[in-house]
C-alpha cells in the first residue's frame, strides 16, 4: 500500500511505526502497524511482516512515533524490542520547554482506512522534520534524542508493572480503620456539643471538612494558619493532637484504600502505573494511575511491594541529581567543590 509522498524528495534515514490500534493497556495484544518511509505508507501485520518490523526496529535506523510507548509495548507482546526510537510528543513538549499539554498531533484515523493513514502520517512526518530543525536550532538535539531512548524503558517499567501483596495491603487498611474510629471517638470526646443525631442515631461532625475543623479549633481557642498535618502536631492543646491522628489515618484510607488496590490489573496481579517522561515543568519525570513514586512511608504499605520468588527490588538514586548538574553547568568552581569534598 502506498502513500503520496509529501514529506520532502530525499531519502529519509528514519520512519515512522504507528500501531493501527492505541493499545493502552498494560499488555496489549499487537495489532497492524503503519509504515511510514519515503512517502510510502504500508500496513504490516506481525505474522505476516515479522522480518520487516524486526529489521526497522533492530536499530538501523530511528522510528519515531506520535507516543513511542503504546508502539514498544505492543512489539514487545510479540517478542520484539524496539531499539533507537524518537517519541514526536516529547519533541514538541522540549519545544514548548514542557509548559502546558503535550502537542496536538491529531487523531489517529480508524483501522485500515489506507488513506486517511497515508495522509496523517505524511503530516506527522513533516511536523518532524520541522521539530528536528528546530530542536538542532536551539541546541536541543542531544536532549530529544535522549529522551526518545528513554522512551522504550519507560514502556518496559509500565508493561512489567509491580507485584502487590494486596492481602497485606488490606490487613494495614483494617488496621488503619480501626485507628481512625478511635481517634473519631476521641474527637467526640473532646467535642460533645457538637454532636448530631439523625434516624439512625449520633452522628459525629465531619473530622475531614477544612470548614468543619477550623470551626471545631476556633470554639476552642486555637488559631491556626493552615490545617497541614506538621502544624497541628505543634499545637499543645488535645484537640488539635486528636484531629491530627485522625486526619491522618483518614487521608492513607483515602488515597490508598480499595479505590488503590482497584489499580491492580486482573490478568497479572500487579499494578501497571503510567510514567510520563516530562512530567512537570522541572523537566521530572511523573507517575500516575497510580503514582509509585510517592509512596506512604508510614505503617508498612511500601513493604507490599514484594519481587517474586528468586528475584530482589533494588532501589537507587542520584543524590542531589539537580544540584550537580547546576554546578556541571555553571562551572562554579566554589560550588563543585562542595561535592568533591562530599559536604553535600
Amino acid at each position: 500500500m502506498n502513500g503520496r509522498a509529501r514529506a520532502g524528495s530525499s531519502r529519509a534515514a528514519w520512519a515512522l511505526l504507528v500501531p493501527e490500534r492505541d493499545g493502552r493497556k498494560p499488555r496489549p495484544s499487537p495489532s497492524f502497524f503503519w509504515h511510514w518511509q519515503d512517502g510510502q505508507v504500508r500496513r504490516l501485520s506481525i505474522e505476516q511482516d515479522r522480518k520487516t518490523i524486526e529489521f526497522l526496529t533492530g536499530g538501523g535506523q530511528p522510528v519515531a512515533a506520535p507516543d513511542i510507548k503504546p508502539l514498544a509495548k505492543q512489539l514487545r507482546s510479540a517478542g520484539i524490542f524496539i531499539q533507537r526510537t524518537v517519541d514526536l510528543s516529547l519533541m514538541g513538549m522540549l519545544l514548548s520547554n514542557g509548559r502546558g499539554p503535550p502537542p496536538d498531533l491529531g487523531a489517529q484515523p480508524p483501522p485500515g482506512d489506507e488513506t486517511a493513514w497515508a495522509d496523517w502520517l505524511n503530516r506527522l512526518a513533516q511536523r518532524f522534520q520541522d521539530w528536528t530543525r528546530r530542536l538542532k536550532e536551539e541546541d536541543m538535539a542531544l536532549v530529544a534524542r535522549i529522551e526518545g531512548q528513554a522512551a522504550p524503558a519507560l514502556a518496559d517499567m509500565e508493561y512489567n508493572g509491580m507485584a502487590l501483596d494486596a492481602a497485606r495491603w488490606r490487613l494495614l487498611l483494617e488496621q488503619e480503620t480501626k485507628e481512625r474510629e478511635r481517634w473519631r471517638s476521641e474527637l467526640d470526646r473532646l467535642c460533645p456539643a457538637e454532636q448530631g443525631a439523625d434516624l439512625f442515631g449520633a452522628v459525629s461532625p465531619d473530622y475531614d471538612s477544612d470548614q468543619v475543623v477550623r470551626g471545631l479549633l476556633e470554639k476552642q481557642g486555637v488559631h491556626v494558619h493552615s490545617l497541614r498535618r506538621w502544624e497541628l502536631d505543634e499545637i499543645d492543646h488535645p484537640l488539635a493532637q486528636a484531629l491530627a491522628h485522625y486526619r491522618r489515618h483518614s487521608r492513607i484510607l483515602i488515597s490508598y484504600g480499595e479505590g488503590f488496590l482497584a489499580h491492580i490489573e486482573p490478568a497479572t496481579g500487579r499494578i501497571h502505573p503510567t510514567f510520563v517522561s516530562i512530567g512537570a515543568q522541572t523537566g521530572r519525570m511523573a507517575c500516575v494511575e497510580p503514582n509509585l513514586q510517592s509512596m506512604i512511608k508510614d505503617g508498612g504499605y511500601r513493604s507490599c511491594f514484594r519481587a517474586p520468588p528468586g528475584r530482589k527490588i533494588i532501589t537507587a538514586d542520584y543524590n542531589a541529581c539537580e544540584l550537580r548538574i547546576l554546578a556541571e553547568a555553571s562551572g562554579d568552581e566554589g560550588f563543585i567543590e562542595v561535592f568533591r569534598r562530599g559536604d553535600d
